[in-house]
């Protein structure tokens, strides 16, 4: 993001608008900010989007088609240096202009002139317009207070110097804006920041408004219509009380008489609004892009936020965290979670207490300076007086002793002043000591949670599984029975089955016996025909011979023929019963083979029954 630029090839009567295409904006071209220039370096409020252009000529004869890049990646150092601030609470941010107005320069318009991040251009228009660009370089603090943008000083660039040389962190005054969900940040080109301001809403609200200075400058600012959307505050380093006592009296000031004037030129800038104004732009031009960037995730997160936000919904703020992780800390804390949370609050209570201590004795502070180099000013005036009686001179010594006085309570704010942030520094260690074991324990929660979570889910999984197991010991049960019934219908026909086979032994022996009579009775028959044919041809032989003996013999053969018939009804009462044996052996036969077809069934289902009584005994083991 901080690198990259997007620029196509260009010549004179092309004009090049440039769209956002994201997550945030659906299908649909969002037009970004000075959209027609011949170039575009991608912002912070682009990770994630893809930037299209689309070229005209300034004869309006015709559109070209968009040329389409992206998605823009997140810069790992960009990634790196927010969650730095998001961890800490603060970011610093040096050599930076600041100028202040209502209304931005309309960007449409082509420009012939070169402009380059190094002059540090301002967005704002400042023809016609209320407008107060600071003269110098500033410094940006942000912070869990809000936004402090130090006021430029003549002093300012030699303290840096003597501050580079020696590693100190220099004082400075300027303007604190509390942190509000009111306040919009943007990016724009080349490198600049436009916050919008609300005037009315956040008009002198910081923890230290009941302070003498404050009452001291309300009554200064009195004249202003509007209220003022910041107050003055002084940004004191311990560190830098190592310089000469001489050099700082001087330089204090100096620092007064600057930051006097840019006082009086903020009031009346903000006289100089409509009384309709409701809200005003203060524009930081940064010296990189990747500076604005790190410091538009900074204001983000602790100045534009909610109100009463927690550090996870503050990290999701950020455009590259995936939103739709779940992330969120565990409601349920325990007794040891609960105290350290109280002991922070207490931490934080008294951070704030040790704040606003400090504040006041800043304030204290520079009273006292201002007041001293009022009281210097009139003694080197009185000592250039060659004329001066003893009145004068009693009041020269008077004087004397009143500045001496007056840098003996200096003295003694400033070292209250050191103390108050030694106390400050050593707190906002314990805090932060506190802070990671916080986010240790919640970490640890999570951990805890998550596992607890996937025993759930694994032990559902084996309920399941058991329940499974318990219903197929069921249908097996049930087939077991079933089986056991077929073997009890298997057995009783194996018993009925003997007992068919044992009644057709039998009557397979009275048949053989039948077989046998008949084989007989059939012998005899066919003897006693032959006998009969035999004297039935004596009997027409002896018939002409013997007619007298006729009644003897037809006696005879009536007899003869009376045992044929008899012999007869024997053979077929046999033959009868031949056959029914005959269909009878038959049945029993089909009878058996349909029984053994059975057997065989049986047979193979003891065999796949006593394959399920081993699977059982395996489930019951």
């Amino acid at each position: 993001v901080s690198s990259a630029i997007l620029a196509p090839l260009t010549h004179e009567g092309v004009r090049f608008t440039w769209y956002r295409l994201g997550n945030n904006t659906g299908d649909q071209f969002y037009t970004v900010d000075e959209s027609s220039k011949a170039w575009y370096a991608p912002t912070i409020d682009d990770i994630g989007c893809k930037i299209c252009v689309q070229c005209e000529d300034n004869y309006q004869q015709g559109f070209s088609r968009y040329v389409e890049c992206g998605p823009i990646e997140a810069d790992p150092l960009l990634c790196t240096l927010s969650e730095s601030i998001l961890s800490n609470n603060y970011f610093e941010c040096q050599d930076v202009s600041v100028s202040l107005g209502l209304v931005e320069i309309d960007g449409s318009e082509p420009s012939n002139e070169i402009i380059t991040i190094q002059d540090r251009p301002s967005i704002l228009q400042s023809v016609d317009q209320p407008f107060l660009q600071l003269d110098g370089r500033s410094s940006v603090i942000v912070d869990s207070q809000g936004l402090f943008v130090s006021i430029p000083v003549k002093s300012k660039d030699k303290d840096k110097e003597k501050g580079v040389k020696s590693g100190l962190r220099q004082s400075s005054r300027g303007l604190r804006i509390s942190p509000s969900p009111q306040i919009k940040v943007r990016c724009t080109q080349p490198a600049s920041i436009v916050i919008d301001l609300p005037i009315r809403s956040l008009a002198s609200n910081s923890t230290n408004s009941e302070s003498a200075e404050d009452k001291a400058m309300e009554s200064f600012l009195g004249s202003s219509t509007l209220q003022i959307p910041w107050v003055y505050e002084g940004v004191h380093s311990p560190e830098a009380v190592s310089l000469s006592a001489e050099a700082s009296v001087v330089d204090a000031e100096e620092d007064a008489i600057a930051f006097a004037s840019t006082v009086c030129s903020l009031t009346e800038l903000v006289s100089s609004f409509p009384e309709s104004t409701s809200m005003m732009k203060i524009c930081i031009a940064c010296s990189d892009r990747m500076q604005r960037d790190i410091l538009v995730s900074g204001l983000r997160i602790l100045v534009s936020r909610p109100v009463g936000i927690t550090d996870h919904e503050r990290r999701q703020l950020l455009p590259w965290i995936d939103r739709s992780i779940t992330d969120k800390p565990v409601d349920g804390l325990s007794d040891n979670e609960l105290k350290l949370q109280k002991k922070i609050r207490s931490i934080e209570e008294e951070n704030v207490s040790l704040k606003k201590e400090r504040n006041e004795l800043t304030s204290q502070l520079m009273l006292q300076r201002e007041a001293l180099a009022h009281k210097r000013k009139i003694q080197l005036v009185l000592d250039k007086d060659e004329k001066h009686d003893s009145d004068a001179n009693n009041y020269v010594d008077e004087d004397t002793e009143e500045h001496r006085q007056l840098l003996s309570e200096v003295i003694e704010l400033e070292n209250k002043l050191t103390l108050a942030n030694k106390r400050e520094l050593e707190l906002s260690h314990r805090y932060s000591d506190l802070e990671s074991r916080n986010q240790q324990i919640l970490l640890d929660n999570e951990s805890i949670n998550k596992r607890i979570e996937e025993l759930t889910i694994q032990y559902t999984i084996i309920k399941h599984e058991r329940d499974l197991l318990d219903k197929k010991s069921i249908n097996t049960n049930q087939k077991l029975i079933d089986l056991q019934n077929q073997l009890d219908s298997v057995t009783s026909t194996n018993l009925t089955i003997e007992q068919l086979q044992s009644t057709l032994s039998y009557r397979e022996n009275e048949f053989d016996k039948l077989k046998q009579d008949y084989d007989k009775t059939t012998a005899e028959l066919l003897a006693i025909t032959e006998m009969f044919d035999e004297l039935n041809d004596r009997y027409k032989r002896l018939d002409s011979e013997k007619k007298g003996n006729s009644d003897s013999n037809l006696e005879t053969i009536q007899r003869l023929q009376l045992d044929l018939q008899d012999k007869e009804n024997i053979i077929t009462d046999i033959s009868n019963q031949l056959s029914k044996l005959t269909l009878l052996n038959n049945e029993l036969t089909i009878e058996i083979e349909l029984l053994s077809h059975k057997a065989i069934e049986l047979e193979q289902a003891e065999t796949k029954n006593q394959k399920l009584q081993g699977e059982i005994n395996h489930l019951h083991q």
